[in-house]
């Protein structure tokens, strides 16, 4: 979860600062990549919502977000579904 919701701070911070990292350029790129492979939960964070009320807070593409959410997670149940009946328990 900790790699999950680092995601868009990590991107941020290697847009302002390049001078983090090394090859800073790759690094982003690198990230860029896992991304697609994992959803970014920090986007969905509520708190704000939660505290003030507002849904302003909210990203402008949370629908998105929310469906790609919901759509990994269910790539992951499937998955899990599809091992779990593939192996043979003695």
């Amino acid at each position: 979860m900790f790699i999950a919701r680092s995601f868009g701070a990590i991107t941020e911070l290697l847009t302002r600062n390049t001078m983090v990292v090394g090859d800073a350029e790759s690094y982003r790129s690198g990230i860029t990549l896992l991304s697609y492979l994992l959803p970014d939960l920090g986007a969905l964070d509520v708190r704000m919502v939660a505290l003030y009320g507002k849904l302003e807070f909210l990203p402008a593409d949370w629908p998105w977000l929310v469906l790609s959410n919901l759509t990994y997670t269910v790539g992951l149940l499937a998955l899990a579904v599809w091992v779990l009946q593939r192996k043979r328990f003695a």
